[in-house]
Parts: C-alpha cells; structure tokens; sequence
C-alpha cells in the first residue's frame, strides 16, 4: 500500500509491469525478514494478493492466488472479473506471495473507465461468482455496491461499514462460506 500511494502521489498512471514486480519483490524481502526475526519460514505468513490501481488512462488487476476484483465500468453490460480466482492443484489450494522461486503474479489492464470495484477473499468467492460459466453474479455485486452509491460520504463510512460486517457474519452468509470473507467496496462519484 505504501509502495502504490509513494507511486500516485508522483503519477496519475496506473505503474507499469516492472514497478509491479518490484513492490512484491520488496514485499517478499519484508515477509522473509519477519519470518527471520522470529525464527520462521515465509511459508509461515502465507498471503494471497488482490489489487486494483485505477490510473487516469487504465486500471491494472494484480493477483497472487484466489480472491478476486470485480469492476463495474463503462464497458457495457455488467460486473467483469478479468483475473478469475487461481485455485492450486488440489481443493482449498492456492498460490502465495511466499511461495518459493516466484509467485505467480497475474496482471491485467482494462483501458475503460471503472465506475465501482469489489475486492474480496476467497470466502466470498461461491457466493459471488458462478463456477460453471466463469461470470460474476451480478445480483450480488449490486447490492453489495447500492448501499454505497446512496452514500452521501466520501471515504470510509463507518455506519456502512458495521451493517456489512453484521451481514458477512450472518447465518445467511456463514451457512454458505467457512472461510475468511474480507470484501472491500468502492464506487466513483
């Protein structure tokens, strides 16, 4: 995060590949010296990673494992997932910043302006996507998204934020989903 808001305050463009490559660099330095420090592995703090960095003239999707960025814009119809979630070999697998060599990073451009984003765990993922066609479920990005266009802050809205949390944990939701369900909204205004 530091890496993207050093990178926004001296430019409006999305960074490039190479730029990419060096925060997660950077970052898997960070995680191998804290795992150092406390006499652990980087295994040990295995993450996954979900990104969207909106330019002036493009937005950039960067993804290590599952997860997955749904952006609504101006490209016609609805919600688009332009990296699908990337599961490992086996079930409840998955690649990580960690993993040894060389994560698996994924990175997509989209040119068109985007008018909402929702990044969310791998928690979510059966709830907001449909497996068998590889497309988003548009019903639930909408009224994940409504409660944050009739808004009227900006930034963080502390109110909204405590009824989705409320909903997340919900016996609706944990019926469907024993996995971690982190989700964050955004629109443009």
């Amino acid at each position: 995060m530091r890496h993207a808001r050093v990178h926004f305050e001296r430019s409006r463009d999305a960074p490039s590949d190479d730029v990419v490559w060096s925060w997660i660099d950077d970052t898997r330095d960070r995680i191998g010296l804290a795992a150092e420090v406390r006499g652990l592995v980087p295994r040990d703090f295995s993450a996954t990673l979900v990104a969207v960095l909106i330019g002036e003239k493009e937005t950039s999707i960067i993804q290590v494992g599952d997860g997955v960025a749904a952006l609504l814009g101006d490209f016609g119809g609805g919600w688009s997932v332009p990296l699908w979630p990337a599961h490992g070999e086996y079930a409840s697998a998955t690649y990580f910043v960690t993993d040894d060599s060389q994560p698996q990073v994924r990175i997509e451009r989209v040119a068109d302006p985007i008018n909402a984003i929702a990044l969310m765990s791998d928690g979510l993922e059966r709830l907001a996507l449909n497996f068998s066609c590889k497309i988003p479920h548009d019903p639930f990005f909408n009224g994940m998204i409504a409660p944050l266009r009739s808004s009227t802050g900006d930034g963080r809205d502390a109110a909204l934020s405590r009824a989705l949390a409320a909903y997340l944990d919900g016996d609706t939701v944990n019926a469907r989903t024993d996995d971690d369900k982190s989700l964050i909204l955004a629109v443009r205004r």
